[in-house]
Formats: C-alpha cells, structure tokens, sequence
C-alpha cells in the first residue's frame, strides 16, 4: 500500500479523535528535536506536560454501577465469581504535550512555549480548556514567546487572538498564530484553508539571535509517513467534521491518486 502523505495541506482524517493524539505527541516530539538540532548549544527545545482531566467523546455513563448476576450452575459454582461493584469514570487523567525553548548559558530560561491544539482544549468545560486558558494569559504575562497551532477544525477557537479579530481573517480551516513577547499588541497569523500547503513559520528567539523557522508540513510528513497512518486514516468513510461537498470530492481525488503530485 502507498504510505505517502496524500495532501497539499493537512490531511483531515488525521482529525480523528482517536488519531489525533497520536499524531499530537508525535509532532510535538518531532518538532523538539528538529529545533533542537537547528538551536543547539545556544538553546534547546523540550517537550513540556500538564496533566488534565479529559471526559471522553460518548454517552454519559453512571459513576457507580451495582451489576447483578443471575444464578445458574455455573454462577453457583464455588468458582464463580462473587458479584462486584463497579466503578466508571467519566473524566480520565491524561498528559497534554507541548514544546518549551530554553537557553542553556548563563542561564536555563523559557524563551518560547509552542502549543499544538487538542479536542480537549477546544471543547467549552473542560478541565483542559480552561487549564489551557489560564496557560495561555501566565505565557503572555511573561517575556516568553507564544506560538500555537491549531489544525483542527472542530471546536471553539481557542487561539490569543480575540474574537472580532478572528473573524476578520480570510476563511481558513487551520491557523497558527505568533504572540512575540517584544510585541504584545500584536499577532502574527497565519490562516490555512484545507487545500493549501501548511506554512512555514518563525519562532522567536532572544534579541539579537535571529527566528528559527519551521516548516510544519514537513513535520506533518514526516509524522504521517514514519507512523504508516495511511492504514489508520479509514479513507473509505467521512471526515470528521465532515468536509463540505466539494472539498470532499477534491479530498476523494488526492486519496485516489496518493503521493504529492500536484502539491502546492
């Protein structure tokens, strides 16, 4: 089977919430090192965690459940199991990932933090949300730099960019978004439609060490294709969120052709 990376762009199937943390970790891995090699020995970049609660994707299920058994032979058996209490949580403990810059002489300092979004952190209520939130304004307040990337789809915008601001971009599926701490009234965006190639985006330094650069669908690349998730994508059914008609059918045509001919 082609294993090739099949878009210009993202690749929406990769949104799957199953898929997605997969992809999520393995990003936020890829991208540490690769600064790192580029930044080494003036700074390094590191995956950072934070441990929130995630309610997972389904109907809601009692907290406490009493199962009863009904009595045949077997169950009579002195090696039948006595009936237990069992307990189903809703909310699940997980590690959010994400990309910390730090100088290593004179002193270990944070110079940028890069966030790439999750479901969780884009779902009104959540823990993660709003410990992502309340990240988001501690990162501003201080003289670290913010860049985030959001190539997911669903959710509130979650962004540093406030809301009026937001809707005067041109329509865009993804984004990502550059907080320079040496310029607080001001956002560095880059919007992303589906069909467009990811960009290539500079992460802030100290003053006078020039941005380093990445070139996101690069990583995206290279993630899809080490990780074989053109077996995984599940191509024969909908994206989620669906696609609108048209760009499903182009999203049918890249599927069917496979590999990068055509890409922008």
């Amino acid at each position: 089977m082609d294993l090739r990376h099949r878009f210009p762009g993202m690749d929406p199937w990769l949104e799957d919430r199953v898929l997605w943390p997969g992809v999520h970790d393995a990003l936020v891995v890829h991208l540490a090192e690769t600064l790192t090699s580029a930044l080494a020995p003036r700074y390094v970049a590191r995956p950072g965690r934070r441990m929130v609660l995630e309610i997972p994707d389904r109907q809601a299920v009692p907290d406490v459940a009493v199962l009863e058994h009904k009595r045949g032979a077997a169950a009579a058996s002195e090696f039948a199991a006595d009936p237990s209490m069992t307990l189903v949580f809703d909310a699940l403990e997980v590690d959010e990932t994400y990309v910390e810059i730090l100088t290593l002489r004179p002193a270990r300092k944070v110079v940028a933090i890069i966030e790439l979004l999750s479901h969780a952190n884009k779902r009104s209520g959540t823990d993660s949300r709003q410990k992502y939130l309340r990240k988001q304004q501690e990162v501003l307040a201080t003289e670290a730099h913010l860049v985030e990337i959001d190539l997911l789809r669903a959710g509130e915008p979650t962004v540093a960019i406030p809301g009026n601001h937001l809707a005067s971009l041109p329509a865009h599926d993804y984004r990502v978004v550059v907080r320079r701490a040496t310029a607080r009234d001001r956002a560095e965006v880059y919007p992303i439609p589906l069909r467009h190639r990811l960009p290539r985006f500079p992460v802030p330094l100290l003053h006078p060490d020039p941005d380093a650069v990445v070139d996101l669908q690069g990583l995206l690349v290279r993630v899809y294709e080490a990780g074989a998730y053109a077996l995984e994508c599940g191509y024969a059914r909908p994206a989620d969120p669906p696609l609108s008609r048209e760009d499903a059918a182009w999203a049918q045509t890249r599927i069917r052709g496979g590999g990068r001919k055509g890409r922008r």
